[in-house]
Formats: C-alpha cells, sequence, structure tokens
C-alpha cells in the first residue's frame, strides 16, 4: 500500500482468510428471461437456444438494452460476471447504475465473458445493464449471469514503514518480517552499502537518505539551471517524488511499442533506447550523441518526452482508458473490430484541452489517473491514396504516424498548445513531420498529407 509519492507504506499478503459468499444471483436462461427486464419499451426480450436474446423493434429511436435489479448493501463490494455475444452490434456497455451513480462502465467490442466489480455507496437496488448505445437494428445475447457479493479480506501483514521527509526509516515505527526490497517512492532498497532503507536505486542515480542527496547529479540538470544537480525533490519531499530521470512509459503491446518509440531515432541508436527496471523508457548514452543527431526532431522529441516534469504514457494496442473530463468517469476507448480508419486506430488525449469538440466528447478525454497525456496507436499498417489521383494504395511510413501524435500530444500536455488552428499542435506537428522523415529516411515524403487507410494485422493477412 502507498501513499500519494509512491512511498511503500504496508505491504499485504495476498491470502483471504474466509470465503465469499454463495451467489445473490444466477442466471443460466435455461428457460425463459429470469427477471430481466427491456431498457426501453422499444426492445424485446426472448429465450432464444439457451440465452437472453435482446433485440430492437425498430419503434423509436431508443437504445437497445436488458437490466436485472439486484439489492445491496453500502459498503459492500460486489462482482458481476456476465457471458455476452455481442451479434451484429459493434459496441457494447456493461455497468452498474444505482440512482445517478454508475460503476464500473465497461464497453466492449467482442463476444466473451467479462466481469465488473464495484462498492456500493449506499443500501438500495442496482440496475446491471447491458446496452447498445444505439437505436439500429441491432441484437445481441446475455447468457450466464452470476452476482455475488465478495467474501471478507483479512490481510497478513508483511511490513510496514514510517519514514523521515527524505526517505529514512523511522527507528521504532518500521516492521519488516518478510525480505521485501521496495520502500520510499516505490524504488528498490540497496541495504547492503549503508543500512536497511538508507540508500535507494533510482534508476539515473543513488539517492542517501539520510543526507537527503543524490549522490550523482540529475541526467535532466540543464533543465534546472536554479538549482544544485544533486538536490532531492526540489528540497520539498512531501510535495514532490523523483521519476528517475525517465517520464514516458509504454503500454499494451510493450516489444511493438519500443519499436514504434527506436523509430524516430536513426538506426544506429535503437539499441540505446530500452525499458528500464521502473517500466520507463531510457535514452542509453545520450548524452555522447553527435550534436547533430541531437539535434534531430524524432532524437529531440524522443528525449523531451523522456525528461520531461510531465508524466506520459505510449501505448501500442486496441485499448487505452480514458477519464471523461465533464464527470470523473473511467472509460476504455476501444478501437473497433475490423477497424479501416486510421481515426479510429488513433487516441490521444492530454491535460489540455481541445477547443474544436465539447468537453464531454472522447476527444476531450483526460489520460488515466497518473498521466499527464495518453497517446494510443494501433497494431495495424497505414495507407495512403495518390492525393493527386485520389487512387492506388501505398505504405504509409509508420515512424511519421507516432512522430505526429507523440510531437501533437507534447505541445498541447507540455505547452498547453490547443489542438486546431495554424498555430494549434495539430499543424505544428504537421510542420515538422516531413523534415523529420528526411532526416530519417534521407528522403522526404512523396505524397505528403496524411494516412488514408488502415489494415489490422489479422485482416492484412486476408489481402
Amino acid at each position: 500500500m502507498t501513499d500519494h509519492l509512491g512511498n511503500v507504506r504496508v505491504v499485504l499478503s495476498d491470502k483471504k482468510s474466509g470465503t465469499p459468499t454463495a451467489p445473490l444471483q444466477v442466471n443460466y436462461f435455461d428457460a425463459g428471461i429470469s427477471t430481466w427486464q427491456a431498457t426501453n419499451v422499444d426492445n424485446v426480450l426472448t429465450n432464444e437456444n439457451g440465452k437472453l436474446k435482446v433485440s430492437y423493434s425498430g419503434v423509436s429511436s431508443s437504445n437497445t438494452g436488458a437490466y436485472v435489479q439486484r439489492t445491496v448493501q453500502a459498503t459492500k463490494s460486489y462482482t458481476w460476471k456476465v457471458y455476452v455475444d455481442i451479434g451484429n452490434t459493434p459496441s457494447i456497455y456493461l455497468y452498474a447504475k444505482q440512482g445517478a451513480t454508475s460503476y464500473g462502465i465497461r464497453q466492449i467490442n467482442e463476444s466473451g465473458e467479462y466481469t465488473i466489480n464495484f462498492t456500493a455507496n449506499s443500501s438500495g437496488v442496482v440496475d446491471l445493464k447491458v446496452e447498445a448505445i444505439s437505436s439500429s437494428n441491432y441484437q445481441f445475447y446475455i447468457d450466464n449471469s452470476i452476482f455475488t457479493e465478495e467474501g471478507v479480506l483479512r490481510p497478513e501483514i508483511l511490513s510496514t514503514t514510517g519514514y523521515y521527509p527524505f526517505g529514512m526509516p523511522m527507528p521504532g515505527r518500521t516492521y519488516n518480517n518478510a525480505e521485501y526490497r521496495f520502500g520510499f517512492n516505490g524504488k528498490e532498497n540497496d541495504n547492503e552499502v549503508k543500512g536497511t532503507g538508507n540508500q535507494i536505486n533510482y534508476d539515473a542515480r543513488m539517492l542517501d537518505t539520510r543526507l537527503g542527496r543524490f549522490l550523482s547529479i540529475d541526467p535532466a540538470t540543464q533543465k534546472y539551471p536554479f538549482s544544485s544537480p544533486f538536490v532531492a525533490f526540489g528540497n520539498s519531499p512531501i510535495y514532490f517524488k523523483d521519476n528517475g530521470g525517465k517520464t514516458l512509459e509504454p503500454g499494451g503491446n510493450k516489444a511493438l511499442a519500443l519499436n514504434d518509440i527506436r523509430s524516430l531515432v536513426p538506426k544506429e541508436f535503437h539499441s540505446q533506447i530500452q525499458i528500464n527496471s521502473s517500466g520507463k523508457i531510457e535514452f542509453q548514452n545520450y548524452d555522447k550523441l553527435p550534436d547533430a543527431i541531437k539535434s534531430y526532431e524524432g532524437v529531440s522529441l524522443v528525449n523531451n518526452l523522456i525528461n520531461s516534469t510531465k508524466d506520459y504514457k505510449y501505448t501500442a494496442g486496441r485499448q487505452v482508458e480514458g477519464i471523461k473530463r465533464t464527470t470523473n468517469e473511467r472509460f476504455m476507448l476501444t478501437e473497433p473490430k475490423g477497424n479501416t480508419s486510421p481515426e479510429m486506430a488513433i487516441s490521444n488525449l492530454s491535460i489540455t484541452p481541445r477547443s474544436d469538440y465539447p468537453l464531454d466528447d472522447m476527444a476531450n478525454f483526460l489520460p488515466e489517473k497518473g498521466y499527464d497525456g495518453s497517446i494510443r496507436i494501433g497494431e495495424g499498417e497505414f495507407f495512403r491514396k495518390n492525393p493527386t489521383t485520389g487512387t492506388g494504395r501505398f505504405s504509409y511510413d509508420r515512424s511519421k504516424v507516432i512522430f505526429h501524435e507523440f510531437l501533437e500530444n507534447y505541445l498541447r500536455t507540455e505547452n498547453g498548445k490547443d489542438y486546431p488552428g495554424n498555430n494549434g499542435a495539430h499543424q505544428g506537428a504537421s510542420d515538422k513531420a516531413n523534415k523529420f522523415s528526411k532526416e530519417i529516411t534521407g528522403k522526404g515524403d512523396s505524397y505528403g498529407g496524411y494516412a488514408t487507410d488502415y489494415v489490422l494485422p489479422d485482416l492484412k493477412k486476408q489481402d
């Protein structure tokens, strides 16, 4: 268990003493529709081959969905497992709703078993909902709905630690009955050198917790000429934490994410970009690069992202978490199955809002908690048509897509730039994209413009 600075305060085992109670409600739909109800009068619920079939009658413009009601008690935790066959529906939402509160909202695009976990805010009735946000002639199926109250967790305490401001363990307030290596700021202790908790590994350098000073200079010292390169946490350890000089985290398909980030620098320097022990991207021996290479657009961008005071995440894959700016609700933004649109293959989320979309639009979602900027790019291949003839399909360099989205997000997140306009982040990234291509490939972009087509890996095999 950590505090707001990532300090490991208590370590608990994952053992449970006690078992969950019996399921509160099970629907296998062997016959009938049980106590399930249609979300709207225009929806039709029937039992088809041992599944609950949900379909749209076509009468008016209401959503297609079904729900069942369950009684819950305040502060207790519940689990809802349900199998959903999406049928001909492109996207379905699962969630539990109690009054104006929605729990565990989840968007799905594939058939399968899904789980919603939530803790009730108050006693009363919740609606367990499966809903397609559309009035089209869609139909889907529900099966094996199991609603359970979770058992009591009585964890074993393995260790607990109280800290002085710069991370030194407090005598008499530290207990440890296991060889747990991590502590202050969630970093690994180097106990063999100066004793337990007196020296900590911050990846880029070592911290002496008794002195409150690092033992080598800050890798980003050029960004802070007003401060000593050995100072820790800006001398305010209760407010700040040190990111080890690395602030860019890969997610999703991490091997592809690493290769995508490497594609922003010349090939001979690819091996210098690695994922460190903290799961962050680092640019090894950057200081030894020739000055001419450091000035390359892609090289400069990667270094800026890694050494920023903001936190960034890059996900290579179909899903990324976003937070609705107006309500703080969490959503999984998912690339549709069979997608062929470049726009749907990309999510670009920043703490800086876009003025060209409403605040509650998905384009204006905040990054997931703990990040200031978040970029997602699908695993497929990008193409474009000849802009002169509008025909043909030519491969569009993936690295150019990566560069554009990274720089656009950096300009919004770091500099507070808006998205649209001649001076906006989108145009700023576009202006530098062709220069980036020349630096990496040695030649310009023959056609310019943006990708017009996108092919997922599984669809590409069928071409």
